[in-house]
This record gives C-alpha cells, structure tokens and sequence, in this order.
C-alpha cells in the first residue's frame, strides 16, 4: 500500500506503481486504522495461501488495534502478534533485511534519475516510477528471507536476538566542559556554570498501542479492548449529551430573550398607540366642545367640509376660517384680536 498526503489520489500518481499497488490517502500521509482495516481486507486476506491458521507479525501502533480488525482476523483464522515495544529494529524481519536496501536503492535511483533529467526535481509524480525500480530490485525472497533468520523467527531461534535488546533505553550523559572565566575580578569555577540536570516525569497516556508482547487475537485481549471501546463509548455519549443539552439550553435562552423583546416591543407599541388615540380623543372633545369668538357658531354646527377650524396660539379660543380673515395664510401661528 502506498499512502499519499491529501484528500484524494490523482491517477498521475499512480503511474508506473509496482503491481497490485493499493493506494490511499491521508491528511498526515501516515496509516490510520481505516486504511490498515482496508489493506487487510483487500491485500493481505486475498494473497493468503488456503492453508490456516496464518500468523501475521506486527508492532503495537494503535492503527493495528480495531475490536472490527481482530473480530476479522479470527473469523479467517489469522493469528496477530504483536511485537515487544521499542525492539522492532531488532525483532522485525522488514527492519532487518529489507528497508534499508530497499532505502539505499531508491536513493541510489533518485541521483541517477537527477543526472539524467538536469534541472528537474524529485516529485511525487516521480515516486512510483523510481520506487518500483527499488522495489522489484531489492523485495526478492533472499532479503525477505533473510529477515525471518535474523529475527530467529524461521527457522526458529530463541537466541538470534541478545538479551540487551529487550531492556530498557541505556541512560547517556552528556559531560559539557566549560572554561573557568573572570567575573568582576573572581573566578567562577565549573560546577557554577554547569546546566542543572532536569528529569522529566513519565506520564500514562490513554492509548490502545500495546506496551506488551502478545497475542492480539486472543480472546482475553479482544474481550479487554470491546470492554475499552464500550466504556469509551459511554463516555463519548455523555459528552455528546452534555453537549446537546448546553445547546439547547442556549436555544431556549436566545428564544426567550427573542420573545423579551417581541412583548416590549409590542407593550411600547400598544403604550404609543393608546397615547395617540387618547390624544386624538380631547382634540375631538376639545373641538366638539368649542365655539367661535367671533360669531359665537358651534363646531357641532358647522356642516361645511370645506371650511377649517383655527386656534390661537396665545388664548387657544377657536375661530372659523372665514372669521378670521386669513383665509389659509398664516394659520399656524394665528393670534386672535385680542392681543
């Protein structure tokens, strides 16, 4: 399988790939479980000879570890072992024997390719045609082969691999010398120039990558990882949950400030149109109540639609247009005779 960075694989990418080549995609251009459940499924079960059971020797990445994946590999009677962490340079036979000839001959490939081709560049359209080069060259059975021995594999050989190789990382020291200098007239020795030495705590993290060698398709393991995926299930749920219901309490939050605001609205609406109507009402009365100065003409009376009644801004007695003399000019701010 070969895994390219992005959201999808172009053809021209694919040009010139070893064959039965799977290809893939992914944001980080690492495998995920996803793509190693469909190299699985896809490559590895249907090149299987029909004799069973079939062991299938892998490390503790957390991809390999999928409660469907295992349920898989019982069902086709495949046994998956899982290597010693931090030993795989010592006890994977791809990483004894073949990687590294297979890395060497790619770069031995990509400087021819740069000789020929002056000016050009090594792109990932260029890959498959020099990675198959490489691959067909050096992914023979001698190499392949030559891992399982080395690893004591097959044939089998409990010793093949040191003890050493199974312990814990060997502390290194790094010894900085510093030169005595002179700080205003007084010697600062060594020790005061030395870095402190700082020790870092090792912290347990949550992950389903296996610290232990053993049989991942064993019914203990595969029951302790559905017991992990169920409880990380319940526990995704509740967060799930917890999040709709800060979501909907936001919701009901925003719709009741909505309504807030709708009902002031509507009392202020309900206050303004009272207030006009309330106003309107003793200009009627007002009106209807009134008598001209001059002729002394009720405002009931007066049956002409044509003729308006006018105020005076200082007394506020009413007078009939036509009493006034004004005669629609200077009504609005009409003073009676008697001032």
């Amino acid at each position: 399988m070969l895994i390219f960075k992005g959201q999808r694989v172009s053809q021209a990418l694919m040009g010139n790939a070893p064959a039965n080549t799977l290809f893939a995609c992914s944001k980080s251009s690492f495998i995920d479980s996803d793509l190693f459940n469909n190299w699985f499924k896809k490559l590895f079960i249907p090149n299987l000879p029909p004799q069973r059971p079939v062991l299938l020797i892998l490390d503790g990445h957390s991809s390999h570890i999928t409660v469907d994946l295992l349920e898989t590999a019982v069902s086709n009677q495949i046994e998956m072992f899982c290597l010693p962490p931090h030993t795989t340079d010592w006890t994977q036979p791809l990483d004894r024997s073949v990687f590294g000839p297979l890395k060497r001959s790619y770069n031995l490939f990509c400087e021819a390719f740069l000789r020929q081709n002056p000016g050009r560049i090594v792109t990932r359209y260029d890959f498959c045609g020099l990675f198959k080069q490489a691959f067909n060259e050096k992914m023979n059975l001698v190499n392949i082969f030559s891992g399982f021995r080395a690893t004591g594999i097959f044939p089998f050989k409990p010793n093949a691999i040191p003890i050493e190789a199974y312990g814990p990382s060997k502390t290194s020291v790094l010894n900085v010398e510093v030169e005595a200098s002179i700080e205003n007239g007084h010697d600062v020795s060594k020790d005061q120039n030395q870095t402190p030495e700082v020790v870092k705590q090792r912290t347990e993290k949550n992950t389903r990558r296996v610290t232990e060698a053993r049989c991942l398709t064993e019914r203990e393991f595969l029951n302790e990882l559905k017991r992990k995926e169920e409880e990380k299930n319940r526990v995704q749920e509740g967060k799930d949950q917890r999040k709709m219901e800060r979501e909907e309490k936001k919701k009901k939050k925003e719709l009741d400030q909505t309504l807030k605001k709708r009902i002031k609205t509507n009392k202020n609406t309900k206050k303004r149109l009272a207030k006009n109507k309330e106003n309107d009402s003793s200009l009627a009365k007002d009106q209807s109540d009134s008598t001209c100065t001059y002729c002394n003409g009720n405002y009931m009376d007066d049956n002409s639609d044509d003729e308006d009644w006018v105020k005076c801004t200082r007394c506020s007695d009413w007078y009939h247009e036509s009493c006034t003399g004004k005669f629609g000019h200077e009504l609005s701010h009409f003073v009676c005779n008697k001032h």
